[in-house]
């Protein structure tokens, strides 16, 4: 939408003193911009009080509001919803808001992403440590196996890389869903399989990747043997002579 045409009241200043009618034009523009910024502040304070009030209603009793995902959802909506709404003062303002998106708008999004990720890093404190936790969990259970194998061995095949990946995957992820999404208050401990938290299940999901690529690498066929040559190029440096080119 262009909010540059929209239309101003027209209001009649030849009775005004000449000061005054020659600066109305500009007062009605900045007056108007000053307006929009108010009110997109109103509305955006309207987006977290609502989900502020749904938040309070959906969490537990016994547990606290201030500082849980649906308190860092409503800072978060809040932010959005003034950049969602920024087009309209700039419109008015006379400023072409498209092409100030298309010019500014990817570093701006990057500033907004790195000032979220900085208050999520502050508030609730560890929250970036476990994010990071998780994520080479996950890693570790879905990708490193397969990756290792693939270059170490050449008898892994596709059916053993993909079970491996899904089973490590699954594993790993249904285990921090669980003690951080659908039973937090069993997060303890004594409740953790083998004393592993959460953050740390990612060796297990790895073990259990390497064991079922493995078996089912035993019960499927082999690869073929173009993939082998492939496993063989990776391993020799490039310009070093091949391994079929190698006399003994």
């Amino acid at each position: 939408m262009d909010f540059t045409t929209i239309a101003l009241p027209d209001i009649d200043t030849t009775d005004w003193p000449v000061w005054l009618a020659s600066s109305w034009p500009f007062m009605e523009k900045w007056g108007a911009v000053v307006l929009a910024c108010i009110l997109i502040w109103f509305l955006s304070g309207m987006v977290k009080r609502i989900i502020t009030a749904f938040g309070k209603r959906v969490t537990a009793k016994d547990k606290s509001f201030e500082g849980s995902s649906w308190d860092i959802a409503s800072s978060v909506s809040r932010v959005f919803a003034l950049i969602f709404m920024s087009p309209l003062p700039l419109g008015l303002a006379g400023y072409d808001w498209e092409a100030i998106i298309d010019k500014r708008g990817p570093g701006a999004f990057a500033a907004v992403a790195i000032l979220i990720a900085g208050y999520l890093g502050y508030n609730p404190p560890g929250f970036v440590a476990q994010v990071v936790a998780f994520a080479f969990g996950l890693a570790a259970a879905s990708l490193f196996p397969a990756i290792f194998m693939g270059i170490f061995t050449k008898s892994m095949n596709k059916e053993g890389a993909i079970c491996g990946m899904v089973s490590g995957l699954v594993f790993t992820f249904l285990y921090i869903a669980y003690f951080k999404l659908w039973n937090p208050d069993a997060n303890t401990a004594e409740n953790w399989l083998l004393g592993i938290s959460p953050e740390g299940i990612g060796v297990i999901g790895m073990v259990i990747h390497f064991a079922v690529a493995v078996a089912v690498m035993k019960l499927t066929a082999s690869p073929p043997a173009d993939i082998a040559r492939l496993v063989d190029s990776i391993r020799v440096p490039r310009g070093a002579a091949t391994p079929a080119s190698t006399t003994a």
